[in-house]
């Protein structure tokens, strides 16, 4: 009978995925990716995760885009899928420790009430702009990856499996970027599009991967004190920086690791003092004394800060950029400020998003304001509650790998959203949902909280 209820489930999958995604090439990849998601959940749910992140971004650009199918549009049926598998096989919560009782029944309620948001933000859209509601949904339809936390948290999980998985993917990802630079217009590896930044090649396949990897080994260092994890870590950072060039993405992780490495002491005050002064020392002979000798050295971060300094300063590039994007979003928003725009979908061609696009503008340039723009104040209030529960419950459990991913989510919140993007939506999910390993570690030490 359970097989026939999940046979029932797969068909409903396959249907909604047809009708909301309409892509006919899902009918195509759809056996062959069932087939083996199937086969991941029920023998390796650690490989079935690591599988769902690489759909979720898109699998590192390792694929040629089929038309307008991405793969992350087969995430969808699969959501259906497991919550159906775990709906039919009645599993229960009754496992969890009472601490993660009182966090699962939290961030339970956290993303469900993301996911009424997310179906107000269609109606929104549609009372706003007459967009049609099954646009909507193909808009939105991302957003409900935020319940894969319950898939997670109702599976046996191995967490250390599971970073393992990610870390080792994220090194074999900087390999393979390595080649591809160096093999430029000779071979792909990657179906990307490539940049410029500073007079050198910009692109890097799979980085959202990448920056988990490096969240996961340096918490990793921080645990155990590891020489060979920080080494990891610097090889993990040093070649997606030079490769991305991305300066809030560098930025981003460069203060997570300094204040996770302060609050844990791994560094004091005196070191930290010992290390700003010298760069501010170097910074001043660099930029003083050197500057009118290596100004037009190819020096690529002397180039990137350089470039910087002149957008800032002379209010150009993506600087201006982005002020103009704050301006043409912000006058739109100030309409409807406590719910927001409502979610739209590209293909729509009358949004105000669409035809931003036709001046350069993009939402996602704009930080955490893409919260706001599309929830409203009751969206950017829901994140910021999500954020402080985090950041209070972190401390306690010495969670540092969802630590340094707040850190980061904070420090690159003007420009980036690693948080609630479209795209991302996953990765709080699943850090969240592995809170239960950290709760049950601290109830098995005998460790009480007030």
């Amino acid at each position: 009978m359970n097989v026939i209820k999940l046979l029932l489930v797969l068909s409903i999958s396959y249907i909604s995925a047809i009708l909301i995604i309409y892509s006919p090439t899902i009918i195509i990849l759809g056996l062959f990716f069932f087939i083996l998601s199937i086969y991941l959940y029920y023998k390796n749910f650690e490989g079935f995760l690591l599988f769902v992140l690489l759909l979720c971004f898109d699998f590192a650009n390792l694929f040629p885009t089929i038309g307008q199918f991405h793969t992350y549009d087969l995430l969808f049926p699969l959501l259906f899928l497991s919550l159906g598998e775990i709906i039919i096989s009645k599993k229960k919560k009754s496992n969890f420790c009472y601490d993660d009782l009182k966090h699962f029944n939290f961030f339970a309620g956290m993303f469900s009430v993301f996911v009424v948001l997310a179906i107000l933000g269609i109606f929104i859209a549609y009372l706003n702009e007459n967009q049609p509601l099954i646009y909507g949904l193909r808009g939105a339809r991302r957003y409900f990856f935020i319940l894969f936390y319950f898939v997670v948290k109702f599976n046996s999980l191995n967490i250390n499996k599971l970073k393992n998985y990610v870390i080792n993917f994220s090194l074999l990802l900087c390999l393979l970027n390595l080649m591809q630079y160096f093999l430029y217009n000779k071979i792909n590896i990657f179906y990307i599009e490539a940049g410029m930044r500073a007079g050198t090649l910009r692109f890097f396949g799979g980085y959202p991967i990448v920056v988990l990897g490096i969240f996961f080994i340096f918490a990793k260092f921080i645990r155990y004190r590891k020489i060979k994890d920080l080494l990891i870590f610097l090889v993990l950072f040093i070649i997606s920086s030079s490769l991305i060039k991305a300066r809030m993405i560098m930025f981003g992780i460069l203060i997570a690791v300094v204040m996770i490495s302060f609050r844990t002491r791994i560094i004091n005050i005196r070191n930290i003092l010992f290390f700003f002064i010298s760069a501010i020392l170097i910074l001043f002979m660099y930029f003083g004394i050197l500057q009118n000798q290596y100004q037009y050295k190819d020096y690529m971060y002397y180039k990137i800060i350089y470039e910087t300094k002149n957008e800032i300063k002379y209010s150009e590039g993506n600087w201006l950029v982005r002020l103009k994007e704050y301006n043409y979003f912000l006058k739109y928003w100030m309409e409807n400020p406590l719910f927001g725009r409502g979610i739209y979908t590209s293909t729509y061609s009358e949004s105000i998003e669409t035809q931003g696009i036709a001046f350069g503008y993009y939402l996602s340039d704009l930080g955490w304001f893409s919260i706001l723009y599309e929830f409203g104040l009751i969206g950017l209030f829901w994140a910021i509650v999500l954020i402080v529960y985090i950041l209070k419950r972190v401390y306690i459990y010495q969670y540092y790998e969802m630590e340094i991913y707040v850190y980061f989510v904070i420090s690159t919140l003007v420009t980036m959203n690693f948080f609630l993007l479209s795209h991302t939506v996953l990765v709080p999910a699943f850090f969240a949902s592995m809170f239960y390993n950290y709760t049950l570690t601290f109830q098995k030490s005998n460790i009480t909280y007030a």
